[in-house]
């Protein structure tokens, strides 16, 4: 199913982190929020750091930082796993559609169980349907 704009930034906003991989750390301070890892020189031999970001202003802002200071970097956008990513983000399916129908149908159904309620209060139309119930017998 098509993915909706809000779809994306549902996605983009909760479920999306940004990795950028250095050889090593600004002299400057980083913004707040941006988690430091020491990479092992095993795994990745390019990269010594990962700068771990979870918001897209704060990676505009450290991307512009390390350009100042002329440093190498490499960045990866990676789907973390959160416990409420099939909520919000259901494998092969629209969240907004989703529940957009969702609603849809819920609305049908408590027309329909008002209908029957109210249909069930007329009296006239009981009683033939208790006459026709008798002649069915």
């Amino acid at each position: 199913m098509q993915q909706t704009k809000f779809d994306q930034w549902l996605k983009e906003t909760f479920l999306y982190e940004t990795h950028i991989l250095t050889m090593r750390l600004p002299d400057d301070p980083l913004p707040r929020g941006v988690v430091i890892k020491e990479l092992d020189q095993k795994s990745k031999a390019d990269y010594r750091y990962c700068l771990e970001i979870a918001s897209g202003k704060k990676v505009e802002q450290v991307i512009a930082h390390l350009k100042e200071n002329n440093m190498m970097y490499a960045t990866h956008v990676v789907e973390v796993p959160k416990s409420y990513k099939r909520l919000i983000a259901p494998e092969g399916k629209s969240f907004s559609l989703m529940w957009i129908m969702r609603g849809i149908g819920l609305v049908l159904l408590l027309g329909f169980l008002y209908g029957t309620f109210k249909l069930m209060q007329n009296q006239g139309l009981m009683r033939v349907l208790d006459e026709t119930m008798k002649d069915f017998q």
